[in-house]
């Protein structure tokens, strides 16, 4: 009989959260896992941000491959071959639970009638939890593959008693509000794997990228939701009328509302864009390191990188019959996870393209050659984006379109925090890293993405700006 499969993908959780010294956070469920299991402690996400990684995860491409851009959205490319329809024709039932921003990512196309979503401000306490449960007591046919991906660590969750979690509002479940909730999710980490039989089952645990958040202290956390509150932005009373009159009269301002709608828009952009660059010049005054003024920059304002608190992630396999107990220091990619699932429940892939590999030789001890790591954001904003490679000793990246531009290139070994660019010094290893991006970029390019209606368009705009994205 075919086992099952869970994935179990955690928005923004990072490497060293869980496993090292850096960890405060309490979980003893995933402590269970990992000792039961094999854990990767160098995997490498291919994206900084959830849509261009999760569409890496389940087509096997980078990023450059497999997702499109539109002026500010970002979505999966559903003309490019993905593992889901393969997996289906060996027999297997593959369903997903998502939250709405990976939905209106294009997901939607891939999984078809065996996706179910929830509200990017929903989490595990409040509903998400129990209706994973439902799912695997009651409702999944076997063989199943069943992928989830939970949003608490990325949203705003709070601990303050008003959620449910106000019982991990004690620094004994971790040093900051990132650890808190992971340790809030552990408990039902441990409740999902209850549900499920690990001797019949494969479960991974991983992430789609990281994030600066888990370095903050409470000070950190503080400014941060005081920044929040002062760039919230309420609308003028003309604003409020023209929008009762647009709904109970929707004819009757359709030539105006979209010109009402930018004026909006661009006023409101203008007070927040003052108010960032004021935070941000307070900022530079204070007497912090590199590391630290990147960290408190996160709470204000997010560009595009590559740094390692937003590229480590982790990557669990456990159950069935994997080692258990072992450690993996060597590098390798989230776009390795489907592959190695395919090796493992004897399935033969049958991908024309693909820059992912199975990673099962390594999980039995055997030896595979360690590959540089391709890492690029592809974000929502008008932002430059950047590309670069990771190797366990250096890390490389620059202006995506201008090779000139934007340049960072770090000792990992020498400098684990990144605060050093040695970049002007080392023109030799910039252009080994050169070599290795036109290595990658020049296999193939995507297909022609799908076109969206406004009304799609739309919908995926509202939420994006709900987020932060945009």
């Amino acid at each position: 009989m075919k086992p099952n499969v869970l994935v179990i993908s955690i928005d923004s959780l990072r490497n060293d959260m869980c496993l090292g010294s850096n960890k405060t956070s309490h979980t003893p469920n995933l402590d269970s896992l990992i000792r039961n299991g094999t854990f990767f402690t160098q995997a490498i996400t291919c994206a900084s941000s959830t849509i261009p990684s999760f569409s890496s995860i389940v087509t096997g491409l980078y990023p450059f491959a497999c997702v499109g851009k539109k002026d500010k959205i970002v979505r999966i490319n559903e003309n490019v071959e993905t593992f889901v329809k393969q997996f289906e024709n060996f027999g297997y039932n593959c369903h997903t639970f998502i939250p709405e921003v990976l939905y209106q990512g294009g997901l939607d196309k891939i999984f078809l009638g065996n996706l179910e979503k929830f509200s990017s401000f929903s989490f595990l306490n409040d509903g998400v939890g129990d209706k994973i449960i439902g799912k695997l007591t009651k409702e999944l046919e076997e063989p199943w593959i069943y992928t989830i991906h939970l949003f608490d660590l990325h949203g705003k969750v709070t601990l303050d008693g008003t959620g449910g979690f106000q019982k991990f509002n004690n620094e004994k479940f971790g040093k900051n509000n990132y650890e808190k909730v992971f340790s809030a999710m552990d408990e039902w980490i441990g409740k999902i794997i209850s549900k499920i039989n690990l001797e019949n089952t494969l479960v991974i645990v991983t992430a789609d990228h990281g994030s600066p958040a888990a370095d903050f202290d409470d000070v950190k956390d503080e400014e941060g939701q005081q920044f929040s509150k002062s760039i919230e932005y309420e609308p003028g009373t003309l604003f409020k009328i023209g929008k009762k009159i647009a709904k109970k009269f929707p004819n009757l301002l359709e030539s105006q509302r979209e010109k009402i709608s930018k004026s909006y828009v661009k006023k409101r952009d203008k007070i927040i864009d003052s108010k960032r660059k004021e935070k941000l010049k307070s900022i530079r005054t204070k007497n912090l390191s590199p590391f630290e003024e990147r960290i408190l920059k996160n709470t204000v304002t997010s560009t595009p990188n590559i740094f390692e608190e937003i590229c480590k992630v982790p990557l669990l396999f456990c159950g069935l019959n994997i080692p258990k107990g072992e450690i993996i220091s060597q590098q390798i990619q989230t776009l390795d996870i489907f592959p190695t699932i395919a090796e493992i429940i004897s399935m033969s892939l049958t991908h024309s393209l693909t820059h992912s590999r199975s990673l099962l030789a390594l999980i039995n001890g055997e030896n595979i050659k360690e590959k540089p790591a391709y890492i690029e954001t592809v974000t929502n904003s008008e932002s430059d984006d950047v590309i670069g490679i990771r190797t366990p000793n250096f890390k490389y990246f620059r202006n995506s379109i201008d090779s000139k531009k934007n340049v960072h290139l770090y000792n990992l070994q020498n400098d684990p925090k990144e605060e050093k660019n040695i970049c002007l010094n080392n023109l030799e290893k910039i252009l080994e890293m050169e070599k290795i991006i036109d290595m990658v970029r020049k296999e193939n390019l995507p297909k022609q993405l799908a076109e969206l209606t406004d009304d799609e368009a739309s919908m995926v705009e509202d939420e994006l700006r709900k987020l932060g994205y945009i």
